[in-house]
C-alpha cells in the first residue's frame, strides 16, 4: 500500500514524475503550493502539485502522474482525493487541470472524467519557439512603439493602479496580471501605458535556464487593432536581450483569440517547433 506525504521547499526528487514546462516549479516549491507524493515501499510511485487562486477560490493542478508499474492499484485516484481535501481546507471551491488534447492523453482524461470532472471549454494553444529566429523576422523593425506609450517595469506598478486593474475587470481571467505572482520575472514583466493609464501588460516567467514563458500577454480591445501586444512583446524581446539569453520561448493563446492564433501561425511559422491544444476540465470541490 502507498503511502501518501506531503513534499516540503523542493520537490526536485520527482522531477521525472512531471512535464518540463512545470519542472521550474520544484525547487523551491512556491509559496503556496501543495505537492503530495505516494511512496511505495520507499519508491517514488506518484506525484502531485497544485496551487490555489484565492480571486476565483479555486485549485489549479500543475502536475498528477503516477509511475508505469503503479497503474491500476488506486495510487492516482487516492492523490487527487488527498489533493482535494487540502484544496477545500484552503477555501477552494473548484479544482481544474488542462490536459493536452491528443491521442496519447485519452487515458488520462478518461481518469479524470471518471472521477467527476467534466469539460470546461477548449483553453489555449501552445507554441514553442525559436526565439533567436524571431529576430531575423523582417516585420519585427515595423513594430515600433509611438511616443504616446511608455514601458514600465510591472514590480514598479502602484497599489493605487493595481487595484484600479482589479476593479475594471477589462481582461480575461486568464489573462490576469496578478495569478502565481511569485513565480513572474520582475525584470522581464511589463506594463504599457497610454499617456497615464494602464493598457496592457506582458507577464513573464522563467521556465527554465534556456526558456521563458509569456504568460500573459494582454492590451485593452481598443488598442488591439493596431498591434499594441504584438509591439509590447517585440519591445521585452529587444530591449532585454532575450534571443541572446533564451534559445526558447513559450507562449499559451486562448483558442478565443483568433487574431494572435492567426498571426503566430502565419508571421512565426519558421521559427515554430511545436504546437499542442490544451482543453480545460473543472469539478465542483
Amino acid at each position: 500500500m502507498a503511502e501518501i506525504i506531503e513534499v516540503k521547499e523542493s520537490a526536485l526528487a520527482f522531477l521525472p514524475l512531471v512535464s518540463p514546462h512545470v519542472a521550474h516549479l520544484l525547487d523551491p516549491l512556491p509559496a503556496g503550493f501543495i505537492a503530495l507524493a505516494a511512496m511505495a515501499d520507499g519508491t517514488r510511485a506518484g506525484f502531485a502539485l497544485a496551487n490555489v487562486n484565492a480571486v476565483r477560490k479555486e485549485g489549479i493542478v500543475h502536475a498528477l502522474h503516477v509511475m508505469e508499474p503503479f497503474h491500476n492499484l488506486g495510487i492516482g485516484t487516492r492523490l487527487l482525493m488527498a489533493l482535494e481535501v487540502r484544496l477545500r481546507e484552503k477555501g477552494c471551491i473548484t479544482i481544474i487541470i488542462d490536459v493536452v488534447e491528443e491521442p496519447s492523453a485519452v487515458e488520462s482524461n478518461s481518469f479524470l472524467k471518471n472521477r467527476g470532472f467534466s469539460l470546461q471549454s477548449a483553453m489555449y494553444r501552445m507554441f514553442a519557439i525559436r526565439l533567436p529566429m524571431i529576430m531575423q523576422e523582417p516585420w519585427l523593425d515595423l513594430l515600433q512603439m509611438s511616443e504616446s506609450f511608455t514601458l514600465f517595469p510591472w514590480g514598479e506598478l502602484g497599489k493605487e493602479e493595481r487595484e484600479k486593474i482589479l476593479l475594471s475587470q477589462s481582461y480575461p481571467d486568464e489573462l490576469s496580471p496578478f495569478v502565481e505572482e511569485g513565480m513572474i520575472d520582475p525584470t522581464y514583466s511589463t506594463g504599457l501605458r497610454y499617456g497615464d493609464e494602464i493598457i496592457g501588460w506582458l507577464i513573464v516567467q522563467k521556465l527554465a535556464s534556456n526558456t521563458i514563458l509569456f504568460k500573459s500577454l494582454f492590451v485593452k480591445a481598443e488598442f488591439q487593432h493596431t498591434g499594441r501586444s504584438i509591439a509590447l512583446a517585440a519591445e521585452v524581446i529587444c530591449k532585454h536581450s532575450l534571443a541572446d539569453k533564451y534559445p526558447y520561448l513559450m507562449l499559451n493563446v486562448n483558442n478565443r483569440n483568433r487574431t494572435m492564433l492567426r498571426f503566430v501561425e502565419k508571421r512565426l511559422s519558421n521559427s515554430l517547433l511545436r504546437t499542442k491544444d490544451f482543453v480545460r476540465l473543472q469539478k465542483l470541490l
